[in-house]
């Protein structure tokens, strides 16, 4: 005889269960089976038939069917043989296994409906009895975060002594079968009946990071009884709610302020109040464009010491490009104190690269360190908007220090102590132009001079299929491009002249094609599809002829033109059109991290550089029309930097080229009132030129050149 064996863990989900046997022995006259020692079937005589669900063939196997968690148990086979032989046995240990429940437990008086509310000071108890084959593992979390507790426990027990331990607590029973369970509990921690303290006010966070174009929520948790009237301020003066980007909502304990379409303007102190008949309580919240702070990365891989280098990971999320890094470093001492000064500084650039979204990552070896020696390492971050908190501290170790693990100290207070020691650091501090501008004076005026020096310029021949394009005289046009050349070489500029594409009616407008910004090329992508073969043949002039770095562009939907790039010595802006997007934008901000990049709304058929240019050291020339005065108004609100301006009372005036010191316009005969402004207005050498023929193409005195500043010697064409 042979008893088939079975597995002894089986799912709930099982539909039927066979205890299965072959019988070939002719001696056999009875089997029995046995559930924990009790008889359930038997074959006789007499006959004992099975309980519901189970089945005795006729072969002397027990089925089971719709197997449920009481089939758990012993199960036993025993054949009656006729003498001499006596009787067979054979037992089978069977666990149904069954995902896991919660129930609540009566003699703790946890309430059913998922609220418990106590008194301030009074003994909060929440148990969790947890079911389940196997048994489940309890675990729990408050308000979302796993509670860091020294064993499985299914209750907790403590003392509500502080208000703040009110909130949402969830056990979550797990035993790898199914879903895991969960229960909640709201508990409210209310005050006694004698009320002796104002309202109390709680966040999460209290420095809120954004940038203009984001929404920002900054929510203030309001405990009191009776309830308060809560007011925002920013400042000193409240906020009302515009039902449209500015929203206040609030209930009996949180209260929001939502900022959508965040500007610059809106960065600052804000203050959430709450006033009942008690007293009144503030809290203050601060939202910044500047960079969160850092966080030290671990990797096995990447983290490498040796004798005397250690390469650390960093994080930094940031809704505006990272333009630079500063690490700070120095030998770990075991006394901590606050007054040492021995600090070595690093500036580290940035490469502009992000792992996703707006987290800027960055890998970074530190090298000639001391063998066997601890670090401790710190690191701020600045972007347009300034420089980031200090990072918690990071220590660390060279190959063979007694203490080898990375150790990150998060104590706010510490880095804040040391930080009051490096006096060339300001953490969390907004930039302020005007302030900034006023500290600089003269000097920044200079450097933006030197922002305006140029070595060479490219140039493009007028084509026959240029006559294609409005009602342009072309002779006249060859004519006005022929002195606008010979202009540009008299500014002292070696001009490489290009030859004429018929195939490309546009070559002549070669600025689109490129921006060149400190000996560096970016290619770009112009908006119009068929200009693209434009494009290539100035890869080739930038890269073979001058030998200039070169930046492709790798976003496939990012579309920029030239036009819309405006350069002011110290930050771009981008005009968003029909030719640029916001793709282009960032594309501009990547290969330049090192400027601020502001995207600027202009009328679709148009580029920005129809409407401003820069007609001098922090001059911006701005047209008077409303579409230019509007855009002036984009411009002030979002810029880094404060600017002069000069309003020209005819639209196409504005578009100037500032070069070599000089600057260039249009003649009396194209624009007689903007002339008698610069005539009066501008003190620096100046000279006029016609472009009436080729403005019929809608373009301007930047459109038919790109300026270079090179000082490597020049291959020969």
């Amino acid at each position: 005889m042979y008893i088939k064996p079975i597995t002894t863990e089986l799912p709930i989900t099982l539909s039927k269960l066979s205890f299965g046997i072959n019988v070939d022995d002719v001696y056999l006259t009875r089997i029995k089976w046995y559930k924990n020692h009790t008889l359930i079937a038997d074959n006789g005589p007499p006959v004992i038939l099975p309980p519901d669900r189970f089945k005795l063939w006729g072969n002397g196997s027990l089925e089971v069917v719709r197997v449920q968690p009481p089939d758990t148990g012993e199960y036993m086979c025993e054949v009656i043989r006729n003498e001499p032989w006596g009787p067979i046995k054979q037992s089978h240990a069977i666990e149904v296994l069954h995902p896991p429940s919660i129930e609540s437990d009566p003699a703790k008086s946890d309430p059913a409906s998922g609220y418990l509310e106590v008194k301030l000071g009074e003994e909060v108890r929440i148990s969790c009895i947890g079911k389940g084959v196997p048994n489940p593992v309890i675990t729990w979390k408050r308000n979302g975060k796993d509670l860091k507790l020294i064993n499985n426990r299914h209750f907790l027990s403590f003392s509500a002594a502080d208000r703040y331990l009110a909130g949402k607590y969830e056990c979550i029973a797990t035993n790898g079968v199914g879903e895991p369970a969960t229960k909640e509990i709201q508990l409210k921690i209310t005050y006694a009946k004698r009320i002796t303290d104002p309202p109390e006010l709680t966040t999460m966070k209290s420095w809120i990071h954004t940038a203009p174009g984001f929404r920002a929520q900054l929510d203030c948790k309001v405990t009191s009884d009776p309830s308060s009237q809560v007011i925002w301020y920013k400042g000193n003066n409240p906020i009302n709610s515009d039902n449209h980007r500015v929203l206040l909502f609030g209930d009996d304990e949180k209260y929001s302020l939502i900022i959508r379409n965040v500007q610059r303007s809106d960065f600052g102190i804000y203050t959430c109040k709450a006033v009942n008949e008690i007293g009144e309580e503030t809290l203050e919240f601060q939202l910044s464009g500047v960079p969160n702070p850092a966080e030290f990365k671990k990797s096995e891989e990447k983290n490498v010491n040796s004798e005397t280098s250690y390469t650390l990971i960093w994080e930094v999320d940031s809704f505006t490009p990272i333009i630079e890094y500063t690490l700070w470093f120095r030998p770990h001492k075991a006394q901590l104190n606050h007054h040492r000064s021995d600090w070595t500084k690093l500036t580290i650039p940035t490469e502009h690269k992000t792992n996703s979204g707006y987290t800027y990552s960055k890998l970074y070896t530190i090298r000639g360190l001391k063998e066997k020696t601890a670090y401790e390492v710190l690191l701020l971050s600045r972007n347009r908007y300034g420089w980031s908190k200090a990072s918690p501290i990071l220590k660390f170790s060279t190959a063979g220090a007694d203490e080898t693990e990375d150790i990150v100290t998060s104590v706010e207070t510490e880095t804040e102590n040391i930080l009051e020691n490096i006096g060339s650091i300001r953490s969390n501090v907004e930039v302020q132009p005007t302030k900034r501008q006023k500290q600089l004076g003269s000097r920044r005026a200079v450097g933006n001079m030197a922002a305006f020096r140029y070595t060479h310029a490219i140039v493009c021949r007028i084509p026959l299929s240029l006559r294609t394009r409005g009602e342009i005289e072309l002779e006249e046009a060859k004519k006005q491009h022929e002195a606008y050349v010979r202009l540009l070489r008299e500014l002292g500029l070696d001009v490489i002249e290009l030859p004429p594409d018929e195939t490309l009616p546009e070559c002549v407008f070669v600025e689109d094609t490129a921006v060149i910004c400190n000996g560096t090329a970016l290619i770009t992508r112009p908006g119009a599809a068929h200009r693209s073969k434009e494009v290539e043949t100035i890869r080739v002039v930038l890269k073979k002829e001058l030998d200039l770095p070169i930046i492709e562009i790798s976003d496939p939907n990012a579309r920029i033109d030239g036009g819309d790039v405006l350069f002011t010595g110290q930050e771009f802006f981008v005009g968003i059109s029909e030719w640029t997007n916001e793709a282009g934008a960032r594309a501009l901000a990547a290969a330049f991290p090192e400027y601020p990049c502001t995207p600027i709304k202009v009328p679709e058929s148009k580029h920005l550089k129809s409407f401003v240019t820069m007609g001098g050291p922090n001059l911006l020339c701005i047209g008077a029309g409303k579409e230019a005065q509007e855009v002036l108004k984009r411009m002030e609100r979002e810029a880094t930097f404060s600017y002069q301006t000069l309003t020209l009372p005819e639209d196409q005036a504005a578009n100037v080229l500032y070069l070599n010191g000089t600057l260039v316009h249009r003649t009396i005969e194209e624009i007689p009132n903007s002339f008698k402004v610069f005539s009066e207005k501008i003190d620096y050498p100046r000279r006029c030129i016609n472009i009436s023929q080729l403005a019929k193409a809608a373009s301007g005195l930047t459109s038919s050149c790109i300026l270079v500043k090179r000082t490597k010697h020049i291959r020969n064409l």
